[in-house]
């Protein structure tokens, strides 16, 4: 695809194939951040010649304001003993009426699943907020979701924003890792990560929000958990998994999520542990 900006087309792009949405009955891409467009074209291929019907393209208009929300609520809130800062849903402006879902909890958080979010690395900060109710429209309404489906995401400024409703103080069960939602928290680095380095600002983000959600419910970020997980498309039914505490999506799913980039986990866990001694977040 490719989108006109100020009489101007944007370079062909790429975007991930995320396979049959059960609850909307249908097939394709993911979202992507088009900004100020005016204008979209896509082109459609096909290994085999054959091409579905009926092909549509849903255009999201994530709005320009957060003004009906109060100015204190768009500030960080400081967790973890100061570990992290988290911009919450109000923040970048969730709307009420898109939230179709009651929020559902585990016993404790025992491992961080990581993603990218496969949109655009080709942002300003100011866009983050509308990326973000794009996203969130897209996996409530679009994808039937009821809510946006990661725990917290991370932009390439190293700002967190809370994604799903429940509360980050808790261990809301997200939607972001079929079979394994229950007893993880999923974050999403906003941006597509297949050939882009993740910046140096969003890795250690990563490393405070993954020692906050380990630390405090007693998890050694550098520890192999066993999950009762299961099913989902990488195991076909229920199954005790060991996983890294900090894990990349690709390891519980089939897909090419979280991009070929995240070799940074390694030294994310490192960091991740040295945080939790470091503001004594628990036991681990």
């Amino acid at each position: 695809m490719r989108v006109k900006k100020k009489n101007h087309w944007s370079k062909w792009t790429t975007t991930e194939f995320h396979g049959r949405a059960k609850r909307a009955g249908r097939a394709g891409p993911g979202l992507i951040w088009t900004g100020d467009a005016t204008a979209v074209e896509t082109v459609l291929t096909s290994p085999n010649n054959r091409l579905p019907t009926d092909v549509t393209a849903d255009l999201i208009n994530p709005g320009t304001t957060t003004a009906l929300f109060p100015k204190m609520a768009r500030q960080p809130a400081s967790l973890g003993n100061g570990v992290v800062r988290i911009f919450g849903r109000a923040a970048w402006g969730a709307s009420p009426a898109y939230l179709r879902t009651t929020p559902r909890y585990a016993p404790r958080v025992r491992a961080v699943v990581v993603h990218h979010t496969a949109t655009t690395n080709n942002y300003d900060a100011d866009d983050v907020p509308r990326i973000l109710r794009s996203i969130y429209y897209y996996m409530s309404v679009t994808e039937r979701y009821g809510d946006i489906g990661y725990n917290a995401l991370i932009d390439k400024y190293g700002r967190i924003w809370e994604g799903r409703a429940g509360g980050l103080d808790r261990p809301t069960i997200g939607m972001h890792a079929g079979g394994f939602n229950t007893g993880t928290a999923g974050v999403a680095l906003i941006g597509d990560y297949d050939h882009t380095p993740v910046s140096a600002a969003a890795r250690e983000a990563l490393a405070r929000f993954a020692a906050y959600k380990l630390g405090t419910s007693g998890t050694d970020p550098r520890a192999t958990q066993t999950l009762d997980v299961g099913p989902s498309t990488r195991y076909r039914q229920r199954t005790a998994v060991r996983v890294p505490a900090i894990v990349p999506h690709q390891a519980t799913s089939t897909t090419a999520c979280p991009g070929e980039r995240l070799d940074v986990l390694p030294a994310v866990r490192a960091r991740a542990d040295a945080l939790v001694d470091q503001y004594h977040l628990g036991g681990a």
